[in-house]
């Protein structure tokens, strides 16, 4: 790595008169992207007339009275890079541009920008691309192809903690310069495909894992139902309006059993997962406390039947993902017993007890966000 000092621009010489002279005598782009004798590592561009690049100093130390820095090679979705180190002896910012910066392009060159950053040595300064201000990007713009960019510490110069460079066209907020040079450093970005959160976390778990994750769900709604059987009693069920859509009064006076009966079954759902998991050598998570937000037995329907979904919609996400063919037909004889669960709320909501001709899976990521809303403490 490189390292550069830094000086000012002349009294007479605007920063955006500065970088137009310093990259005025550049003669093209292969010349000074592709050799790394000619802007290597922490290298400065020459002043206009040089007709070419070339690198500063030798080293990488950061020296307490001279700005420099260094942009490795890297790895990028396209929304952000990461500028490895940095020296700002009076503050200001680090700005990435493009190569066409080499074309002359000094304020339109500019494709992302650090925070305001203190006088001082950085590390590890995540810059966010396409977010600048006086830049019109599109929303969501990111970048699309491999390519080199350059790193460049500007100043902060009418000190509002803003980069202004390109809202005002070059006025305020130039860049560190040595020897009437800018000083930079280049990097090639390699675009690589975003993974979303939920995929990183289905693609990265055990079958443990998965046994953990069900288990989690059976506990949250064997102690829902728990709750719900201690806070009302059979007789305040059998009056209720959920229970007279049954014209039959066997199926009417026979509501409370059925809520004891979905109860009996996910504390059945609890046991056989606690054991699976102890015997694969796991440890079973503990339940949580808890708090659901009804405060009748119309709203205990309706939340039940949402809650079954997600139940529904949870196995058939992460069954995919257990590696054991053995712990397959278990977990899909579970699956169909939430679906039953869920019709009979659904029923009960007067709603249709088969809406859909295919059920909704759901990421282990967007299960457990639903879930969290009823979790008080899971110590």
């Amino acid at each position: 790595m490189t390292e550069n000092t830094a000086d000012t621009r002349t009294d007479e010489e605007t920063p955006i008169e500065l970088l137009q002279r310093v990259t005025d005598g550049l003669t093209s782009r292969r010349e000074v992207l592709g050799t790394t004798a000619k802007v290597g590592a922490g290298g400065a561009l020459l002043s206009a007339g040089a007709g070419t690049a070339a690198a500063g100093g030798s080293g990488g130390e950061m020296s307490g009275d001279s700005a420099m820095v260094t942009f490795d090679d890297q790895e990028s979705t396209g929304t952000s890079v990461t500028v490895a180190k940095a020296m700002l002896p009076k503050g200001g910012y680090i700005a990435i541009h493009d190569s066409s910066l080499l074309d002359g392009e000094v304020t339109g060159s500019v494709v992302g920008v650090s925070e305001y950053l203190e006088s001082g040595k950085h590390e590890e300064i995540d810059v966010t691309l396409f977010d600048v201000v006086g830049a019109d990007f599109e929303d969501g713009m990111s970048l699309k192809d491999d390519q080199t960019l350059i790193a460049m510490p500007h100043m902060e110069t009418n000190d509002n903690e803003t980069y202004d460079f390109v809202k005002t066209e070059g006025k305020e907020d130039g860049a560190y310069t040595k020897d009437g040079s800018a000083v930079v450093d280049k990097g090639m970005v390699t675009i690589v495909e975003e993974m979303k959160d939920e995929e990183m976390m289905d693609d990265d778990v055990s079958d443990i894992d998965i046994l953990n994750y069900a288990l989690t769900l059976e506990h949250l709604e064997a102690t829902y139902y728990n709750q719900f059987l201690e806070e009302y009693s059979e007789k305040e069920v059998e009056r209720s309006e959920a229970a007279r859509v049954f014209a039959d009064p066997g199926s009417r006076f026979s509501t409370y059993q059925k809520i004891q009966q979905v109860r009996d079954h996910e504390e059945a759902h609890v046991e056989t997962l606690t054991q699976t998991i102890e015997d694969l050598g796991g440890t079973p998570v503990e339940p949580a406390e808890y708090e659901f937000p009804y405060e009748t037995i119309e709203a205990f329907v309706s939340l039940s039947a949402t809650i079954e979904a997600v139940g529904v919609s949870a196995y058939a996400g992460a069954a995919p993902l257990i590696e054991n063919d053995d712990l397959i037909p278990p977990a899909l004889s579970i699956h169909s017993v939430e679906a039953r669960h869920t019709s009979y709320f659904n029923v009960l909501n007067t709603t249709s007890p088969f809406p859909n001709a295919f059920d909704e899976a759901r990421t282990m990521e967007e299960v457990l966000e639903i879930a969290s809303q009823f979790i008080v403490s899971d110590e």
